[in-house]
């Protein structure tokens, strides 16, 4: 049930509430494809617990807060440009496609990540002494998928509205945030692992097969 109330709370502040001005839109059908697109990402994954991230402060060094910031930055800012600022609504197909595209494989990696992962997948950077180093599934190619999936679904979702001075910025500002997660997550899960996580960072990549 918190799950569910944190992914309403979300989704209204995130992509409802932009739309204040123009309610008309709300039902344009890029906008209930994106609504759709940030509840399944919020609902496949654990709820964001206050007394988690307090727990887990140390290993997380705040990027939890970082990627929350950005992600409302990544989904408010397009949204805002396409319905404030742009006369036409439908754009064209190729962006329509493109953005379609992003958003459906972003899912599909993120989903497949979250599942390979199942109960060892959290909302926090933190370790625990039976979670496992999991090197199978989508994490036998890059070693940070769920990020990947994310990153393409969010960014996806500025390139369907093609706003495109917004995409611009969602795109820097989501790999920012990744960037320093990934980073701090892979301090802590080194540390835990020790020499195993290194080989395993030696044979992959952190988000970009073949490139970085």
């Amino acid at each position: 049930m918190k799950k569910v109330i944190f992914t309403l709370i979300v989704v209204f502040l995130f992509q409802v509430a932009p739309l204040v001005g123009t309610p008309n839109l709300l039902t344009h059908w890029k906008i209930i494809l994106i609504i759709s697109t940030a509840a399944i990402v919020w609902l496949s994954q654990p709820a964001l617990r206050s007394e988690e991230v307090k727990a887990n402060k140390k290993t997380d060094n705040h990027t939890t807060w970082l990627i929350l910031a950005m992600v409302a930055l990544s989904t408010i800012l397009p949204e805002l440009e396409w319905a404030y600022f742009k006369t036409s609504k439908d754009g064209t197909p190729a962006g329509n496609i493109a953005g379609l595209l992003f958003i459906s494989g972003g899912i599909v990696i993120r989903l497949w990540a979250i599942r390979t992962l199942g109960r060892h997948f959290t909302a926090t950077v933190q370790t625990s002494s039976e979670q496992p180093l999991v090197t199978h599934g989508p994490y036998a190619l890059i070693r940070h998928p769920s990020y990947l999936g994310a990153y393409l679904a969010i960014v996806g979702s500025a390139l369907l509205l093609q706003s495109w001075i917004s995409l611009a910025v969602a795109a820097l500002a989501m790999f920012y945030a990744y960037y320093h997660r990934i980073n701090t997550e892979e301090r802590t899960l080194a540390a835990h692992f020790g020499a195993i996580y290194v080989d395993y960072q030696a044979r992959t990549r952190r988000l970009l097969p073949g490139i970085w």
